[in-house]
């Protein structure tokens, strides 16, 4: 297969080490990781289509960033064989990555050491839809590199002006460092009772594995949850931020 789609695949879910410890679920051709952080603040769900590497089965991935640096050893079309238990054939033993010249060995995880995210069965409805425009973007991105130190984004209703705005640095001290961005929404999606947080760092690294994509939208439950959804060629991502209490 090609080793692009595979290394696409992996920086969906790892975002830039955020998530290292996972299992691929290779079944009926999709390879799926589904994984949450430590704080269990933050789930993920990255599924590949038309995946045909090897064979159904669940293996364990230790350290996401020792497959990123073996995958750059091989070239750009790579074949995945698996080594198995002897005992044991729904257990992989190791993972080896191959092109004509070059071979790389990983070593497989054990699935009893790495958690089982639980998946979410149902859905809050959603208070606020934020269009994820390039034009946001640019000014999101550009508000977290000035102020690095913020780790949360607060969406809040600006009285004065009587429309929702996202803040990074959002404080009831007004002696402090902020950045409140205008955005734009669906429909009447546009309002909250009470200042919701969640992750900026996270979203600043959901956002840049996916900048291919066009036209997502955050979804806000004042139930104290947001989800955005991307879709690219044979890769659908799904993230889920879970409210996060200011010590404000």
């Amino acid at each position: 297969m090609q080793k692009s789609k595979i290394e696409t695949f992996i920086k969906k879910y790892h975002l830039n080490g955020t998530l290292q410890q996972v299992r691929w679920l290779s079944k009926d051709k999709k390879l799926t990781v589904s994984a949450m952080t430590g704080d269990r603040k933050f789930m993920t769900q990255v599924v590949l289509d038309n995946f045909d590497a090897f064979a159904d089965i669940e293996l364990g991935v230790l350290d996401t960033s020792t497959y990123i640096k073996m995958l750059n050893v091989v070239g750009d079309t790579v074949d995945f064989n698996l080594n198995l238990d002897e005992e044991n054939k729904d257990r992989v033993t190791s993972v080896v990555i191959s092109d004509s010249k070059s071979e790389s060995s990983i070593v497989a995880g054990d699935l009893d050491v790495i958690f089982k995210t639980p998946g979410i069965k149902t859905m809050p409805e959603a208070d606020v839809k934020i269009k994820l425009t390039e034009d946001f973007i640019g000014r999101f991105m550009k508000a977290k590199s000035a102020l690095p130190d913020v780790n949360l984004f607060t969406l809040v209703m600006n009285k004065k002006r009587n429309r929702l705005e996202m803040v990074l640095g959002y404080s009831t001290n007004t002696n402090i460092n902020r950045i409140s961005l205008e955005i734009e929404t669906v429909d009447d999606k546009n309002k909250i009772t009470k200042p919701i947080s969640f992750s900026a760092t996270l979203l600043k690294e959901v956002i840049s594995a996916n900048l291919e994509c066009k036209d997502a939208i955050l979804n806000v439950s004042e139930q104290g949850l947001a989800s955005v959804e991307f879709s690219s060629g044979d890769i659908n991502a799904k993230y889920f931020l879970i409210r996060i209490d200011s010590e404000d």
